[in-house]
């Protein structure tokens, strides 16, 4: 049984429901949701005052992400919002605040399943949402593209739907996966090379364009690895050496 008057304790800290977001952190998959929240938050930082009021009337506007549109059966992308909030609380460093649906939810069913008398958790439901109502809203979507996921995200005003800001699409490769992928997505098979799609794989991570990691070499891939072979003091060719291969490895670890 829920102790009510902890309950409503709960209820009134959480009334915006902000955030302290704990996830696995990984450098290479991190790196696509870090380099995210910082074109979010430019174009949000890019707003004026009058366009992007808080709703309170006072204090930082506030943030909220909708789960994601996943499209052409992309699956195990449960976890991208996650570390998309993550990275935006660390770098939004107090100038917006958060919100989150998932534990709205879970906080209107704890009062429901309480012994509070029906009108009072109704009015304590109300309370919860009404402080829950956020300034921004994220809508993101994730793709399948020859069987590499492609993420992009919009910000837009809740009040008036005006975007701030749409994201360019990034691949999010699932190293280790990526033939199976190919084969998911009926990929034509001649040419592809694993050891190509760790390459384009690891250029994506270190941030070097290789265009789609698809296990194709193409013209696009080679121009990223030579620019990484230059930043890095190794033979610039453009070439797949060992040499480069295994620098990459370490450089993305």
């Amino acid at each position: 049984m829920i102790n009510p008057i902890r309950l409503f304790a709960a209820s009134a800290v959480a009334a915006s429901i902000l955030l302290t977001v704990s996830v696995p952190s990984n450098a290479t998959t991190d790196r696509p949701f870090q380099e995210i929240a910082t074109e979010i938050l430019s174009g949000l930082d890019s707003v004026t005052a009058d366009q992007l009021p808080a709703r309170s009337g006072y204090g930082a506007p506030t943030i909220t992400i909708r789960p994601l549109d996943k499209r052409n059966g992309a699956t195990g992308a449960d976890g991208y919002n996650q570390r998309l909030l993550a990275a935006l609380q660390q770098q939004a460093k107090g100038r917006f605040e958060f919100v989150s649906r998932e534990t709205l939810d879970r906080l209107v069913d704890d009062i429901r399943r309480s012994d509070l008398p029906q009108n009072d958790a109704a009015n304590r439901i109300a309370d919860l949402k009404a402080g829950s109502r956020a300034d921004v809203v994220i809508s993101g979507s994730v793709r399948l593209e020859r069987g590499v996921p492609v993420i992009s995200y919009q910000a837009a005003s809740t009040e008036t739907a005006r975007i701030f800001i749409s994201t360019r699409p990034r691949a999010l490769p699932r190293r280790g996966n990526i033939v199976h992928q190919a084969k998911a997505a009926k990929m034509p098979i001649s040419g592809f090379s694993r050891v190509v799609a760790e390459t384009e794989s690891l250029l994506a991570d270190l941030g070097y364009d290789p265009g789609p990691v698809d296990g194709f070499m193409t013209a696009k891939t080679r121009s990223a690895l030579s620019a990484y072979q230059a930043d890095s003091a190794l033979p610039v060719n453009g070439r797949m050496t060992s040499r480069a291969v295994e620098n990459m490895r370490r450089d993305t670890r």
